[in-house]
């Protein structure tokens, strides 16, 4: 195989990787969420997309870890002055 060939299948192998995407787990998120948010404490929606250890994840993951959490009512919502917000008006986070 000459070198144009491995680069060819490198470069295949990337764009395919880019696409397909990993496996995530939605615990996983839900407890980087609660791990940085204590109790009483209130953060914007902004705040919580930032999150280093989020960046990994779909940003519609983070969203359904959040609205799961809501519903589990670790959480509560108040719309806040946050330039991202979920399903319309949710744009802070009151931990439980």
């Amino acid at each position: 195989m000459s070198k144009i060939d491995n680069i060819e299948i490198q470069l295949a192998k990337d764009r395919s990787s880019k696409f397909t995407g990993g496996v995530y787990n939605l615990n996983d998120v839900q407890n980087i969420i609660k791990s940085k948010i204590s109790r009483g404490d209130s953060v914007s929606i902004d705040e919580v997309m930032v999150i280093k250890k989020l960046k990994k994840f779909p940003r519609e993951l983070i969203e359904k870890a959040i609205l799961d959490l809501i519903d589990d009512e670790i959480f509560d919502v108040s719309e806040g002055r946050s330039i991202q917000k979920i399903q319309g008006n949710i744009g802070r986070l009151i931990r439980r």
